[in-house]
């Protein structure tokens, strides 16, 4: 996940800052996030090798050529934001056009509680993903400043131990109490990680 920013600080994953189009942070960070996805598989699978091909180090400039590659495809949902479905069609689309069909798992969390898959089951996708040496988008739904307003954040899970996960968030390293979360949130969220072929 290292990237060598252009200010010679290392960073953990991208950063939604580093790059200025689409001016909305919301839609960046969906595009950061998928990026990321694809800097990942492309440093592990040979044969995807092609996602992403910079030298040894990974350097801010070129990821953020990367970024804004991956934002062409994702169309925002409202206010520039990307919910799960516009997340996942726009890297389907991308990885199309570069010539790889994936497998894209994906595992909605609702913000009805009634229809919400259980912490166990999340954890086990979550699991599911780590066991296949793929990284988990992360999307959490909250309120916004605005009356009815819903704020989408994506987020990288690339570890869990017990009911914490780590995260890339925003070139930063954060640990989170998945299970927690997954108990208090009012909004919901969503999962989503890329194999080659199917579970």
């Amino acid at each position: 996940m290292a990237i060598d920013g252009s200010d010679g600080k290392i960073y953990f994953g991208g950063k939604a800052d580093w790059f200025s189009a689409p001016p909305q942070r919301p839609l960046r960070e969906g595009a950061v996030v998928a990026a990321e996805i694809l800097s990942y598989l492309a440093a592990t699978r040979d044969n995807l090798w092609d996602l992403y091909p910079p030298g040894q180090r990974r350097t801010q400039v070129e990821f953020e050529g990367l970024a804004e590659k991956v934002q062409n495809f994702i169309s925002p949902y409202e206010r520039g934001q990307v919910c799960l479905s516009g997340f996942v069609d726009g890297l389907t689309a991308y990885t199309d056009h570069a010539g790889h069909r994936l497998v894209f798992n994906v595992l909605d969390i609702p913000a009805d509680r009634s229809k919400r898959p259980s912490a166990d089951r999340c954890e086990g996708f979550i699991d599911d993903a780590m066991n296949r040496d793929s990284p988990v988008a992360f999307l959490t739904r909250s309120h916004g400043s605005r009356e009815g307003e819903v704020v989408y954040h994506w987020s990288l899970i690339v570890r869990r131990a017990g009911s914490k996960v780590l995260l890339a968030d925003n070139g930063t390293q954060t640990s989170m109490d998945f299970r927690l979360w997954h108990d208090t949130t009012t909004l919901g969220g969503g999962l989503v990680f890329v194999i080659r072929k199917p579970l």
